[in-house]
């Protein structure tokens, strides 16, 4: 399955994702600030929830599935892994929303 994604879309979409992790390490003052306040799990949740916005998004509204598609040609493609990409994600999101509320 191929993502047919313009490579600009694919750089905002991984900065976006990868800033969050970045945003709670630099927060943490040290290690033991760091796993102590579960700043792993906020930074894991962001970044996922970020992703899942995306590409629901791109699965739901056509035009923008348009402007994010390589080729214009083949904009299914795009639909269609956007589609596999969501519900990947979402369960991403349950697993961890369920290991934060009923785990640990």
């Amino acid at each position: 399955m191929r993502a047919n994604l313009k490579v600009s879309v694919i750089i905002v979409l991984s900065a976006a994702v990868i800033s969050p992790f970045v945003y709670f390490s630099f927060r943490a003052t040290d290690a033991l600030d760091y796993a102590a306040r579960y700043y792993h799990f906020f930074d894991a949740f962001f970044a996922v929830s970020i992703a899942l916005a995306f590409f629901a998004s791109v699965a739901s509204v056509p035009r923008f599935a348009r402007w994010c598609a390589r080729d214009r040609d083949r904009v299914a493609e795009t639909v269609n892994f956007a589609t596999v990409a969501t519900c990947i994600f979402s369960l991403c999101f349950l697993l961890m929303l369920a290991a934060v509320l009923f785990g640990r």
